[in-house]
């Protein structure tokens, strides 16, 4: 029991982690653009419980006050499909380049 307990608490210290780094750059991107949501793709929609309070408290620490005030950070609504979208908007680039 006290070697799951150690994993447990190791995978929850590494997302702590993760959402720390995501905090500083979300952070950066609201000192630069101010925007009012940000869309995040990929492993946010999966794990955005796990993630949102270090990278809330990291953003709140970082941030100039005013950029973070009303913003929304929330998962695309592409869900899992996210790479399956870019894929074929690489591929229709590539078609589009190669017959230019």
């Amino acid at each position: 029991h006290e070697e799951g307990r150690e994993d447990l608490l190791h995978h929850i210290r590494l997302f702590s982690i993760v959402g720390e780094y995501l905090g500083y750059g979300l952070a950066i991107l609201c000192d630069v653009l101010n925007p009012e949501r940000i869309v995040i793709g990929s492993i946010f929609g999966r794990c955005q419980e796990l993630l949102e309070e270090s990278m809330w408290r990291v953003i709140r620490e970082e941030a100039l006050p005013y950029t973070c005030n009303d913003l929304q950070v929330l998962p695309a609504g592409t869900g899992e499909q996210l790479g399956d979208f870019a894929s074929i908007v690489v591929a229709q680039y590539g078609l589009k380049e190669a017959n230019a």
